[in-house]
């Protein structure tokens, strides 16, 4: 999930994105991965705050193409590659990744609320993703927010934040420590 979101990849290269402070171990996971697979990743410190993963490996690029993920800017095209989504559980961890990337916990103490919500410029994505949790039977709710030209998955209900932790689950500490 998380370099389907954040990565730009070309021809022989693979770039993936973190938050400086808040992902910090999130990216050592994924660097140890990598380094596993032997692809000989790199850790650079980028600007505003952000850490980035790079991987120059032509099998790995075109590897990521095969599962549908396209190169350069894709904010706004971005979708669960179908060899993923036949599969119920690579669909679970395609979805935990997207939620440990770019998902908050929203705790609004005035109302004694909490959300579990993803935020994206993909319609298909949020609609992919919409379709999925309705299957596992999450409760949520999809809006549109004009400012930022996108769309915003809330799970609200306590017994739904249940059911997806159950069902999805989260890996990012900080989200986990939210909720």
């Amino acid at each position: 999930g998380h370099i389907q979101v954040d990565s730009k990849h070309r021809i022989r290269r693979v770039i993936i994105a973190f938050d400086s402070k808040k992902e910090r171990n999130f990216l050592q996971k994924v660097f140890n991965v990598l380094r596993n697979m032997k692809l000989s990743p790199k850790v650079k410190e980028w600007d505003k705050g952000t850490s980035v993963i790079i991987v120059n490996s032509k099998v790995f690029t075109e590897f990521l193409i095969s599962l549908g993920i396209p190169p350069g800017k894709k904010s706004d095209k971005v979708a669960i590659p179908s060899a993923i989504l036949s599969n119920e559980n690579l669909t679970k961890c395609f979805i935990r990744g997207l939620f440990d990337s770019d998902g908050c916990v929203v705790n609004r103490r005035k109302k004694h609320e909490k959300r579990i919500e993803f935020f994206s410029k993909s319609e298909k994505l949020i609609e992919q993703i919409s379709i999925f949790l309705r299957k596992l039977g999450v409760d949520h709710s999809v809006r549109f927010v004009k400012r930022d030209k996108g769309f915003i998955i809330s799970i609200t209900r306590e017994k739904s934040r249940q059911l997806f932790i159950k069902e999805i689950g989260l890996s990012n500490e900080k989200l986990l420590k939210n909720l």
